[in-house]
């Protein structure tokens, strides 16, 4: 973590909070990701349903993180930096306000979660971290910090409430914007659909071949929340060619995800928001249920949800962590309807 401009002893220390805006820098001790960014403010955040019920108040920190310098085409999104909201002389961070508090609808109109902070290098990602506040009444927030407040490295930022979501920053790509930034991007030459791939789980000993065919529309889910936004499908073949018992461990796939706008997607919201069983009824599977034994050709799908008003067009489709140098990319062909089914 570094200070703003005039050293450590310009605002943005805990007696001395910086104004919202105040631009910060940050390096990740555990990896090659550095990052750049700024807290915008706070927004009042509903209840979850899920939640405890416990008395207290939810908010949102909302803010802009955009990394200059990762070890792959994308951000290890675990890099970024801590996010918390100082409140009756405690540090308090995101753990409880996972289930306590719902961002969905800053969420839907273009704010993401620091853990899917999966962007490449220069490209803006506009966050909202949502912290629980116990107690009745709840405590007021005193700061916003930003990394470990343990540390003497931290930064804290005034605790602006603001009366809703600030406008979409600059920088940030609509959803169907072109090619990723520069920097480690120059590395994703993608591959024509129907090229072979291999990989190797770093965790079992199961590996793979496979293929990506290209992308397909999907419709929308009956158990979809109706906010805005876009489904396709990767559609594709994987088959082990190890593996430690009779099949493979379905946990050992590689990750599928899209390249949008600097952004690669890869959410669970897809599940709900997204149609595939009619996928599922021709033969296609989810990758986590690729239980096979060696030499038996699986056909995957992999349902991507795209929130936002205009449709959303990939960039690149990833085999593999996309943080990595290890990733390998296919152009996004598109297709007008399932392929028939690989069968080698």
């Amino acid at each position: 973590m570094s200070w703003p401009a005039g050293g450590a002893h310009a605002t943005g220390g805990p007696t001395d909070p910086a104004p919202v805006g105040t631009v910060f820098e940050y390096s990740d001790g555990y990896s090659g990701t550095s990052w750049t960014g700024t807290v915008l403010g706070i927004i009042e955040l509903p209840r979850s349903e899920f939640g405890e019920g416990a008395p207290g108040r939810c908010i949102g920190v909302v803010g802009t993180l955009s990394p200059t310098n990762t070890e792959g085409l994308t951000s290890e999104p675990y890099s970024s930096p801590p996010i918390a909201a100082v409140a009756g002389g405690r540090a308090v961070d995101s753990l409880d306000g996972i289930l306590e508090c719902e961002p969905q609808s800053a969420i839907d109109a273009g704010w993401g979660r620091l853990s899917e902070a999966a962007v490449t290098v220069g490209t803006t990602y506009p966050f909202v971290e949502a912290v629980f506040l116990a107690g009745d009444p709840a405590p007021e927030p005193e700061l916003v910090a930003v990394g470990d407040t343990s540390s003497s490295d931290a930064m804290y930022f005034q605790p602006t409430l603001l009366t809703d979501l600030p406008p979409m920053p600059e920088g940030t790509p609509p959803a169907s914007s072109a090619p990723p930034g520069d920097g480690a991007a120059a590395t994703a030459t993608p591959l024509p659909v129907g090229s072979p791939f291999d990989y190797s789980d770093p965790y079992s000993d199961t590996s793979w071949t496979g293929t990506v065919l290209g992308v397909v529309a999907l419709p929308r889910s009956q158990f979809s929340d109706g906010a805005p936004g876009t489904c396709f499908g990767i559609v594709g073949s994987l088959t082990p060619t190890a593996a430690e018992g009779l099949t493979s461990d379905p946990y050992s796939t590689p990750a599928f995800t899209a390249i949008i706008g600097g952004r690669a997607i890869d959410n669970l919201d897809s599940l709900f928001e997204c149609d595939y069983q009619t996928a599922e009824a021709a033969g296609w599977g989810l990758r986590l249920d690729a239980e096979v034994t060696v030499g038996t050709v699986y056909p995957f799908l992999v349902p991507v949800f795209i929130a936002g008003a205009e449709a959303a067009v990939a960039d690149l489709i990833a085999v593999g962590d996309t943080s990595s140098t290890d990733a390998i990319y296919f152009e996004p062909t598109e297709l007008p309807e399932l392929p028939p089914l690989p069968t080698k």
